[in-house]
């Protein structure tokens, strides 16, 4: 049975390397506000709820968009990036948050992912439009919590796993 679970995870991995991405490659489908409310869990934590904003906007023919986020009420917290495509023709986008910080992410079907690490923790964020909502995720894991198993060899390869740290999540909805 892990032999049939690990070489299926190797298979969806060489092929999610090597296909071209399907379906919406644009993150024209992101364009407009959406809110919503999103909740954070963290380990010995009490889980969190805050509102979150995203507002997406077209902003030049070189095929840039405004990406501001907004997270509590009021606008405390508001963070204005742009999306810029690197190779659209592959999904492959960055996030430019103006201060010297430049996040790949990239477009797969209709979601727009990226994985980053900051001062020792690494965050994947997922964005994706389902059923006309958009469902955000942000996954937060702990890479000095490193945990190898395996033999390191072609039955058992070595494989490294992770310490999850903290996951957000929610629904928005779209507003205009």
């Amino acid at each position: 049975m892990n032999k049939i679970l690990l070489t299926v995870a190797l298979l969806l991995l060489m092929a999610n390397v090597s296909a071209q991405p399907k379906g919406n490659n644009s993150p024209e489908i992101f364009m407009g506000e959406w809110k919503g409310i999103l909740t954070w869990v963290r380990q010995d934590k009490e889980k969190k709820e805050f509102s979150m904003r995203l507002m997406v906007a077209k902003i030049d023919s070189a095929n840039h968009f405004s990406w501001t986020i907004e997270y509590g009420d009021g606008s405390s917290d508001t963070r204005p990036y742009t999306l810029k495509p690197v190779d659209a023709s592959k999904g492959y986008w960055v996030i430019d948050e103006h201060n010297g910080i430049v996040l790949d992410n990239y477009m797969l079907e209709n979601c727009l992912q990226g994985s980053f690490t900051v001062m020792g923790k690494t965050i994947t964020n997922s964005f994706c439009v389902e059923n006309g909502q958009l469902k955000v995720e942000f996954f937060a894991m702990n890479m000095a919590e490193k945990k190898t198993s395996g033999k390191g060899t072609t039955e058992s390869p070595v494989v490294d796993s992770y310490q999850m740290t903290g996951y957000q999540y929610g629904w928005l909805s779209k507003v205009n």
